[in-house]
């Protein structure tokens, strides 16, 4: 498995763990699945932390670059999820040169190698059957979330279905 694939996995597992009235197999396979999963997540985020003197230099050009209030302050973005840009392609143009003096670039290649590259994963596996019987139903987004995990589905998975 691809360790993208992994984090997806990973993704699916968290969106589902801790439901109520999952079929106690499928809840079982959950819970062993994060175990096995964790330490490769835990490891591929390490890797993944931007480097602080990037960061700190990427906000710094935020500010710069930020359109400003009548005071003159930088104008947020909604959510206070960072700053409005008034000169975007300045910006940009400052963060790719921010990247090669910093080695980000290099950092955000190697990142993507990372995350291409397989890692064997012992997938604990649970029989479709447990998803269909389960008193809680999870939807498409969540059953392709830990699907990884699903043995093929038979006919027979389906029988009890109106």
């Amino acid at each position: 498995m691809k360790n993208k694939e992994i984090v997806q996995f990973w993704n699916g597992l968290q969106a589902v763990s801790g439901q109520d009235d999952l079929h106690r197999r499928l809840t079982y396979g959950i819970a062993r699945n994060i175990d096995r999963v964790k330490p490769i997540v835990a490891a591929l985020e390490e890797a993944s932390k931007m480097d602080e003197e990037f960061e700190k230099k990427r906000a710094d050009l935020a500010q710069k670059y930020a359109k400003k209030d009548d005071k003159g302050d930088p104008i947020p973005l909604p959510g206070n999820q960072g700053l409005q840009i008034g000169d975007m392609v300045g910006f940009n143009k400052a963060i790719e040169k921010l990247k090669d003096e910093t080695g980000q670039r290099q950092k955000e290649k190697e990142i993507e190698e990372t995350l291409e590259a397989e890692e064997t994963v012992d997938v604990y596996m649970v029989p479709y059957k447990c998803v269909v019987r389960s008193k809680k139903q999870l939807n498409s987004a969540q059953v392709n979330g830990i699907l990884p995990m699903l043995e093929e589905p038979t006919e027979d998975d389906f029988e009890d279905e109106d």
